[in-house]
């Protein structure tokens, strides 16, 4: 018939069947299961990051100034505080090597402390003049 248009095959009606629609349980086990994902992501960048940083060579203690000592030497105020040199300066106790010097018949008082990046100090009173080890 004339003047009737022809239809285009290239405009036809696909041969698959719709797909379901998801229910709601399975929606929210969905975003459950991604928010899941995600805090497991996160939580293992945190993780890495933080030994990372307690791994780090410059937040080691590396370098240890003594100033003050009159009744020691610097040999032997770093010798009291042996197994100071390497550990994170952020994770060290400083207050137990603190009591590791004071446990030194010569060292009258004793202050350790924390100067970022690496190095610590520490001032002795010993026999009446202050000592600094840091």
């Amino acid at each position: 018939m004339p003047g009737l248009p022809t239809t285009d095959k290239r405009f036809r009606r696909a041969h698959v069947k719709p797909s379901r629609k998801r229910s709601p349980a399975s929606k929210h086990a969905w975003l459950a299961a991604r928010f899941l994902a995600m805090a497991v992501v996160l939580g293992y960048g945190g993780y890495r990051g933080a030994t990372l940083i307690a791994a780090a060579s410059s937040l080691q203690i590396g370098h240890m100034v003594v100033r003050g000592q009159a009744r020691l030497s610097t040999g032997e105020v770093l010798a009291l505080v042996e197994g100071l040199r390497g550990q994170n300066i952020l994770a060290a106790d400083l207050e137990a090597w603190q009591e590791k010097l004071l446990s030194s018949p010569w060292v009258e008082s004793a202050t350790i402390r924390r100067v970022l990046p690496s190095p610590w100090r520490s001032r002795c009173k010993s026999g009446g003049r202050w000592a600094s080890a840091g």
